[in-house]
């Protein structure tokens, strides 16, 4: 649907949930659900530059930059992949 195949969308939704019938209410109903998730997101400023415009934001990526080398630094990884 992001792409602009709607009909394609609607048709795979009818066929895992009503076999087909597009005139199903689960399957509009989801496809309504689906349609207005998308304009939300589509109206929200998804740029990288967001994540430097906050210290809150920031904070969270140095978090995951930190416990990322934390953890590799401490071998587990090598555990993980290795072990029996």
């Amino acid at each position: 649907m992001i792409k602009g195949r709607s009909a394609e969308a609607l048709q795979t939704l009818a066929r895992l949930h009503a076999g087909g019938d597009v005139d199903d209410p689960i399957v509009q109903g989801e496809f309504a659900a689906i349609t207005t998730q998308l304009d939300q997101e589509a109206s929200v400023d998804q740029a990288w530059s967001v994540i430097f415009k906050d210290w809150v934001n920031i904070r969270k990526v140095m978090f995951g930059i930190i416990l990322q080398f934390a953890t590799q630094m401490t071998g587990v990884s090598a555990i993980q992949y290795y072990a029996a």
